[in-house]
């Protein structure tokens, strides 16, 4: 069921550009565990503090990008695939340097502010939540690309 999202997300990565995804991409054994870590990540997110903020940012980039390395190269070669997969890679990055220096990397207000390396991100992850939380995962793909990008 998650084939769309993902394809979406990559749209999103993408100005609104849908990649030419193949149905042997992204298959629901990945996706089932994809979603089932999102879920894990954002329920620390939805905890609003700092310590559990970046504890679900973590988790987000490392399902993104365990999912991404599971695909073959043709399922993750557009480029929307690329910018969510780099964008993920550099999340990872930020969020295990910031065990030694949290307020360097991630400013984290709760409900007013979230930046990420320098790169303001809270409106494009309240985009995500809401529409993982509260209407479906299906319908994250787009904003999931643009949080990503």
């Amino acid at each position: 069921p998650l084939w769309r999202m993902v394809r979406d997300s990559m749209a999103g990565a993408n100005f609104g550009q849908q990649p030419d995804l193949a149905v042997t991409c992204f298959l629901p054994d990945a996706t089932a565990t994809f979603a089932s870590e999102m879920n894990g990540a954002i329920e620390h997110m939805l905890q609003k503090r700092k310590k559990t903020m970046q504890t679900g940012l973590k988790e987000l980039a490392d399902a993104t990008d365990k999912l991404w390395r599971s695909q073959l190269a043709t399922c993750v070669a557009s480029p929307g695939a690329q910018a969510i997969w780099t964008g993920a890679k550099k999340l990872r990055k930020v969020t295990r340097r910031t065990v030694v220096d949290y307020g360097k990397h991630i400013n984290y207000e709760a409900m007013k502010s979230l930046t990420v390396g320098g790169v303001p991100i809270h409106l494009q992850l309240n985009n995500f939540l809401a529409a993982w939380k509260l209407r479906s995962q299906e319908e994250a793909g787009n904003p999931f690309g643009e949080l990503m990008e």
